[in-house]
């Protein structure tokens, strides 16, 4: 188990994790050469080596994924040396989502990873002998088995009880998953017409219109929440209170997708809705998450390379 310490200000740098790859893949700022991967994070062209047998942590993913991004996260935040096999029904080494000529990393229809996950998505954890499904399910299992801290903040500002403290954390990290049942849908058709589609068939203005839309129903949730939160607690607010926690996950995810998305449709040069929502109080609480060495290395540049645009010019 790795040590846990949760960090508040910028410019700490934290291990980086072992990654192992099952496929050529290539990606801004970052590249994969048969079974490792380059540090897109410090040495551009330092190979990592395979890790030893002792880092038993794996997870099964792909970086595009905002869920899988979820878990990358989680192990950052809470110091977990860990491998990444890639793996996926959709998007692979050349792949643009529904291109003919797409192809998977695949993994995930073999007998054994549906053992594992019967589900046959990503992402799926395993930890020495066991594993679990269900990306916000896996981000509780890392907080509770290898950093309790997640789920309080450190617990030195928590004024709940424990169970409160953690059924907060679950309700905001969950809200994301089930914002009217379509959270999810709005957020990755943002990045299908942005990113995902073939060239030619993008930035379709009435689909683009509908999937800010719907997006940014759950972010107004969000601003509205985290307007209450710095009301109540007198401090600089996170989705469960005023410390950070593995409840930030999850929506941190999502409005970084929101953000480079709208991003990368500016630079394409893409019809938006006017006006495009603002929301100030996501803005400032999703600029302090980019401050964090783990929400960068998990999350954050893996989403900007992967529509294209620069993290902090977001």
């Amino acid at each position: 188990m790795g040590a846990c310490v949760l960090l508040s200000a910028p410019g700490v740098v934290m291990a980086h994790p072992f990654f192992r790859t099952n496929a050529i893949w290539a990606l801004p700022k970052m590249k994969m050469h048969g079974r490792t991967v380059t540090s897109t994070f410090a040495m551009a062209d330092a190979v990592v080596p395979t890790p030893p047998d002792a880092a038993v942590v794996v997870v099964y993913g792909r970086p595009s994924s905002s869920n899988t991004q979820k878990v990358l996260w989680a192990l950052h935040e809470a110091s977990v040396p860990f491998t990444l096999e890639l793996a996926s029904a959709l998007l692979g080494p050349k792949s643009q989502q529904f291109a003919a000529e797409g192809e998977a990393y695949g993994v995930v229809d073999t007998p054994g990873y549906l053992a594992m996950n019967p589900t046959a998505r990503v992402p799926t954890l395993t930890d020495g002998g066991f594993s679990v499904f269900e990306s916000n399910t896996i981000c509780r299992y890392i907080a509770q088995q290898h950093c309790p801290a997640l789920f309080c903040g450190g617990g030195s500002a928590a004024s709940l009880a424990p169970a409160q403290q953690a059924a907060t954390v679950s309700t905001w990290m969950d809200f994301s998953l089930d914002q009217n049942g379509a959270s999810a849908v709005s957020f990755g058709t943002l990045a299908e017409v942005v990113t995902r589609l073939p060239e030619a068939e993008r930035g379709d203005p009435e689909t683009l219109a509908k999937a800010i839309g719907a997006a940014a129903k759950t972010i107004r949730v969000l601003d509205t929440r985290l307007q209450a939160v710095a009301a109540a607690e007198l401090a600089v607010p996170f989705v469960a209170g005023p410390e950070f926690t593995i409840g930030d996950v999850p929506l941190g995810c999502e409005v970084t997708r929101w953000f480079c998305c709208l991003a990368s449709a500016k630079a394409q040069g893409f019809t938006l809705p006017k006006p495009v929502p603002s929301f100030p109080h996501v803005r400032s609480w999703w600029e302090r998450l980019r401050e964090r060495p783990a929400f960068r290395e998990g999350c954050g540049l893996q989403e900007a390379a992967h529509h294209g645009v620069d993290l902090d010019a977001v």
